[in-house]
């Protein structure tokens, strides 16, 4: 169950940003978590998506990842 005791009708998604949640790992339940308490809080569905093979599969199928901080 996801708490949304301070959720109020004042919360506006109007301008919801596209989020990406990943885990550690497909064996990783935080991300899951965190996707039902955004849409329990009201977070458009649209606007969320979820990649459940995390970094490491990410970077195991050699993905694009970019390093903050490094130039390319």
């Amino acid at each position: 169950m996801v708490d949304t005791t301070y959720k109020t009708e004042k919360w506006d998604f109007t301008h919801a940003k596209k989020l990406v949640l990943y885990c550690n790992g497909a064996s990783c339940g935080q991300s899951v978590r965190g996707v039902r308490g955004l849409l329990a809080a009201g977070y458009p569905s649209d606007k969320i998506k979820y990649y459940r093979g995390g970094m490491r599969m990410w970077e195991f199928w050699g993905l694009t990842t970019i390093i903050p901080g490094e130039e390319y």
